[in-house]
């Protein structure tokens, strides 16, 4: 690694390839069904500002004690201070309250034990970059969630 290079970048695939496969994703996604649908979802919910209606397709993180999603996207700010979202889980819409974290040392404990899952070769799931051969220490993955904005998305159900 470079001199200065971090550990740990968001990794994001380009704007031009998003606009192709977001809208087949959440056609499969609805649907439930194919290979496609493993370890994705769908998350819905209305913007705090503008009101509008967003329908997102995003990779899932479970971890023992509830469902999260990892990410570094502007549209997180949305669910600041908490807020109701609708998860589509293989085809079945799943009421749920978000919650999304920013602290750094709590975002670098999520990733870390997510890492210790997936290892090294999963780290495009989690939405980075590595730039080292190695599972990331704590301090670096604080450092990206401080520079990249990395972060994560605590969702839990709650009554229809």
């Amino acid at each position: 690694m470079a001199e200065g290079t971090p550990a740990v970048v968001r990794r994001h695939p380009p704007n031009a390839v998003m606009k192709i496969v977001n809208p087949l994703m959440r056609r499969s996604l609805r649907r439930g069904r194919g290979k496609p649908a493993q370890g994705l979802m769908l998350l819905r919910f209305t913007g705090r500002r503008s009101g509008r209606a967003f329908e997102l397709p995003v990779a899932r993180q479970p971890l023992p004690e509830g469902l999260y999603v990892f990410t570094s996207s502007p549209w997180r700010a949305n669910l600041r201070g908490g807020a109701d979202v609708e998860a589509v889980l293989d085809g079945r819409a799943v009421p749920m309250r978000a919650e999304l974290i920013e602290d750094p040392a709590e975002v670098a404990d999520l990733y870390r034990r997510r890492f210790a899952e997936v290892g090294v070769k999963g780290a495009g799931r989690l939405g980075v970059k590595l730039n080292v051969d190695r599972e990331p220490t704590p301090e670096e993955l604080a450092d990206a969630a401080r520079t990249s904005g990395l972060s994560a998305v605590r969702l839990t159900e709650r009554p229809a």
